[in-house]
């Protein structure tokens, strides 16, 4: 099954991503230049913000690329990333595509059964 609209979403939330992950310590060194008491600690959380999503954006690029070979696994860990990251929008609803196809695969109608046996000649 083509899956165009979860890998065009999931490719755009991973670069959308990349954009914001760059913009962190960008971010980080302008609230360091702030002598400001209230904003003081916050360039330190952008930092470890920075590091840990460093391993999630690798795997959001892997993932979007063999998104094709196992969309149930890789559906449930767009939504889990990005319900947890919460940076990117599109990662959310690439999952939620995923997770809403892989369900209605499973639930489609199995073929009916015939219910005459072999040996039976009507």
């Amino acid at each position: 099954m083509k899956r165009t609209a979860e890998f065009v979403l999931s490719l755009i939330g991973v670069i959308l991503g990349t954009l914001g992950w760059f913009w962190l310590p960008v971010s980080a060194l302008i609230y360091l230049a702030i002598p400001d008491f209230t904003s003081f600690g916050s360039f330190i959380y952008f930092l470890i913000y920075a590091i840990i999503d460093i391993p999630v954006l690798v795997f959001n690029w892997i993932g979007t690329f063999k998104l094709k070979k196992h969309p149930a696994g890789w559906g449930f860990y767009f939504l889990a990333t990005g319900i947890l990251f919460l940076n990117v929008f599109s990662i959310i609803v690439a999952g939620m595509l995923l997770g809403r196809q892989q369900a209605a695969e499973i639930s489609a109608p199995a073929a009916p059964l015939n219910n005459t046996l072999p040996n039976e000649q009507a």
